[in-house]
């Protein structure tokens, strides 16, 4: 094997290795397909109302840093992420986190700015409305589009909820189901 062949197995030798001991952000939880964040205790059922869980994400190696994509039955998608607050407040966090959304989406408005309820326990959190348009479903069409975001601990929790502004009432009401739906430990 000449020099070359040989670094490039040493290589993808570490990279396997370091991907093997990364560590793994979730454990299965007692009801079926219900996934626990290990760091966190947040649960992740596989259906919150109309929704179904289709996607996870780990951010950083440690898996603290993730999020849970769910669509809902009518197109509609909810993503929970829970993260490091790292001592940053809400405030500055949700100004953060909105001038991300308006960069992201040149042609991206706030259309309004709330305290809503989340959990069944009715916990605070901030919320910032959004309206641009972009390719969601298969099509280009006019989204309406909300973060939401609260502090648990030394966590963010962040809510991104997404849908066609044509189906802004039913699309809203169901997602605020979704947030009066997922527990938090």
């Amino acid at each position: 094997m000449n020099s070359s062949c040989r670094t490039i197995a040493v290589v993808a030798a570490l990279l396997l290795a370091s991907c093997a001991t990364r560590p793994q952000p979730f454990r299965t939880g007692v009801a079926p397909g219900e996934l626990i964040h290990k760091d966190s205790g947040f649960s992740f059922p596989g259906r919150i109302g109309s929704f179904a869980r289709v996607s996870g994400h780990q951010y950083d190696s440690w898996g603290k840093d993730i999020s849970i994509g769910y669509n809902g039955d009518i197109p509609s998608v909810v993503t929970v992420y829970v993260y490091a607050a790292n001592g940053r407040d809400v405030e500055s966090t949700l100004t953060a986190q909105s001038a991300a959304v308006l960069t992201s989406y040149p042609d991206a408005r706030i259309t309004g700015r709330r305290t809503v309820q989340v959990t069944p326990a009715d916990i605070s959190a901030e919320s910032v409305s959004f309206a641009f348009s972009t390719l969601f479903f298969g099509k280009e069409q006019q989204l309406h589009s909300q973060l939401v975001l609260a502090r648990y601990g030394d966590n963010f929790i962040k809510y991104r909820i997404t849908y066609p502004a044509a189906i802004a009432d039913l699309a809203g009401e169901d997602s605020s189901r979704f947030l009066q739906r997922f527990a938090w430990p």
